[in-house]
């Protein structure tokens, strides 16, 4: 393999994975907009993205389950009871995966939070460490789905400032565009 490629891919992992943490982003989101993600996508986010260190039951029809190392904790009113945690605008991620549970009418989308200098290097690669992430989040989700709905990640407060999808508009326009990824 090439050195400098080696060289990159260490970079880049370094900077994703140690630390990297799983927080919790319910929302309803149509299908017409869900039907766009797919996996290994690399999705930009402009918006501040809010999230939850918490995770129980999904109530709603999605969930944004991301994993990050580089989450603020958030000051806003009420943010120690919901364990708020911030990424700043401009984020962003790729899906590694997409689980649905039909009968149920629900949808998981797991998003790595990268760094945006390491963009490259993860729209064309697909490592262990990422395979590893994704049974991680296939346990949270199986998991999850045996405990309550957490109370406070159910106000109207919270849902609006977590209703929108991530990575693309309203109208199911991306923010970022580009996608060419393989095994390594």
């Amino acid at each position: 393999m090439d050195p400098l490629l080696v060289k990159s891919l260490e970079y880049a992992y370094n900077q994703t994975y140690p630390g990297v943490t799983f927080y919790y982003r319910d929302a309803d989101i149509s299908h017409t907009l869900l039907s766009k993600y797919t996996v290994n996508q690399i999705l930009k986010e402009p918006r501040p993205v809010d999230m939850s260190s918490m995770g129980g039951k999904l109530v709603k029809n999605t969930r944004y389950l991301i994993a990050s190392n580089m989450a603020t904790k958030s000051t806003d009113l009420g943010a120690q009871e919901t364990r708020v945690r911030h990424l700043l605008v401009n984020s962003y991620f790729k899906i590694l995966s997409i689980i649905k549970r039909t009968k149920e009418d629900q949808t998981q989308l797991l998003l790595l939070h990268i760094p945006s200098d390491c963009i490259n290097i993860f729209k064309t690669c697909i490592s262990n460490l990422d395979k590893y992430v994704i049974s991680k989040g296939l346990q949270s989700f199986n998991e999850k789905q045996t405990l309550k709905p957490i109370p406070q990640l159910q106000t109207k407060q919270w849902c609006d400032r977590t209703a929108f999808p991530i990575g693309m508009s309203s109208n199911g326009d991306f923010f970022y565009c580009g996608n060419n990824t393989k095994q390594l």
